[in-house]
Parts: structure tokens; C-alpha cells; sequence
């Protein structure tokens, strides 16, 4: 029963002013969590100061998606955390590489560190929108 449940959930379209963000990933394992940050100001490490935090509800199929309700028009940047372990800390390895994968909004990538925000942004017309991310 449960399974058919989230394959409806999945199917249902988004509200008029959601913002949905549908993720790729490599296993069907742990926690994907979704962050909507609105500015620069701790982007993307220090989580707590994103302006809504979700998780996503199941992985299926090494998919998995995110909804944010009620998003208003203004600029935006979306970081995504699959925890494939489940223990809510990223995994890094000796030097502090993410071992985890990770994903943010226009496909951002930094050098040497994560991407900046204003790589990562985009303008959100308040309407509803999917946006795909995959997390690598």
C-alpha cells in the first residue's frame, strides 16, 4: 500500500506556486535533503542558515524528489545532500572532498570547494517550476 502511495505522490502536479526539485542520484540508499537558500550568506556549508530545508519523502529508482510550498518570486539557489548512509553528516575524505554526493542548481560546480551562490542562482517568477538536479 505504501508503495503505491508515493508512486501517486510523485505523480501529482505541483501546487501554483511550488517549487519542485526532481534529483538524480546513484543509489536508492539514505536521506536526500534539499536546501533553498535566498542569499549568499552561508551558502552551501553551514546549512542551517538556508531559508527552508526539506527532505525528500522517498528514493525510487535512484530518484528522488523535493517540494517547497508557497515560494515567493525572488532569487534563489538550491543545494541537495543525498546522505546515502542516513547519519545526517557528510562524508569527506582526507582532505575534506565530499564523499557523498552533492548537487546544486545550474549544474554549479566550484574549483577547489564548493560552487559560489551567485553561480547557483536563479531567478524564480514565483509560478510553479520543477528544476533537475543531479547529485554527484
Amino acid at each position: 500500500m505504501k508503495k503505491t502511495l508515493l508512486v501517486v505522490l510523485f505523480a501529482l502536479p505541483a501546487a501554483a506556486d511550488d517549487l519542485v526539485v526532481d534529483v538524480a542520484l546513484r543509489s536508492d540508499t539514505g536521506v536526500v535533503h534539499c536546501n533553498l537558500w535566498k542569499s549568499a550568506d552561508g551558502f552551501p556549508r553551514e546549512y542551517q542558515k538556508a531559508a527552508t530545508r526539506v527532505e525528500a519523502p522517498a528514493i525510487k529508482g535512484k530518484q528522488a524528489r523535493c517540494t517547497f510550498a508557497g515560494v515567493a518570486a525572488g532569487t534563489y539557489a538550491i543545494s541537495v545532500f543525498h546522505d546515502e548512509d542516513g547519519d545526517g553528516v557528510l562524508k569527506t575524505n582526507f582532505v575534506g572532498a565530499p564523499k557523498e554526493p552533492l548537487g546544486f542548481s545550474n549544474d554549479a560546480r566550484g574549483s577547489f570547494g564548493p560552487p559560489k551562490f551567485d553561480d547557483a542562482k536563479f531567478a524564480h517568477d514565483g509560478k510553479a517550476r520543477t528544476l533537475a538536479i543531479a547529485a554527484k
